[in-house]
């Protein structure tokens, strides 16, 4: 029977000691942090339904892009495996200039410009532990980026999703202050009624995917 008690209150003691460790181990993700990233990214603007004339259609635009982000968030950690992040983020860099099409009734009729610019994003990050080391995120947001053709710019919100994973980098003089990380992300706009200069109105939709790459601080 002792014996029986000796081990229970060992396994006690071991599980206490790992989920410790563990909190311990998550707990080095908490705290507020910059960062900045960059990669590739590409765009599809979409225009249509012209008020003018139903028979008026455009090419999609399709800008690209090597962002400079830079961001701040905060991450709470959530229990031994769990975080929540959220986040503010903005590009520093428009995108490339892309031309396209304007076609009446099938045939051409006129092309222009397109690029992106100024844009802003706020997200959620709900986040796993994998290792001592290496957390696992998703994200989702709501966006907000201008698209600019020759003559006038229309501002597109939308939702952005996406993956991502952080590891710590460890050294003697910064500690664990230092992290790296990389994310998968695609943005979906909303179909929104935009007014052209002669008074004319149309619907616009814009979306991207991104693979990015960054470095941050924690502090």
């Amino acid at each position: 029977m002792k014996s029986v008690k000796f081990l229970t209150v060992v396994c006690a003691l071991v599980t206490v000691a790992t989920a410790t460790n563990s909190f311990a181990q998550v707990k080095n993700f908490e705290g507020a942090s910059v960062y900045s990233s960059t990669g590739y990214e590409i765009w599809s603007v979409d225009a249509s339904n012209l008020s003018a004339s139903s028979l008026v259609t455009w090419d999609t635009f399709k800008p690209s892009a090597v962002p400079l982000n830079i961001g701040l968030d905060y991450t709470w950690a959530l229990g031994e495996k769990n975080t929540l992040g959220i986040g503010v983020e903005t590009n520093l860099l428009k995108s490339s200039t892309t031309s396209g099409n304007q076609y009446y009734n099938g045939a051409y009729y006129s092309s222009s410009t397109a690029y992106m610019d100024r844009y802003y994003e706020i997200s959620l990050a709900p986040g796993f532990l994998v290792s001592k080391d290496t957390l696992l995120y998703g994200k989702l947001g709501y966006f907000s980026v201008r698209a600019n053709s020759d003559t006038a710019s229309y501002t597109q919100t939308g939702y952005s999703y996406g993956i991502g994973a952080k590891t710590l980098f460890h050294t003697a003089s910064v500690g664990n202050n230092f992290y790296g990380f990389g994310e998968l992300k695609s943005r979906a706009g909303n179909t929104i009624s935009q007014t052209t200069s002669d008074g004319y109105t149309f619907d616009m939709k814009a979306g991207s995917t991104s693979f990015l790459l960054g470095v941050g601080m924690n502090f």
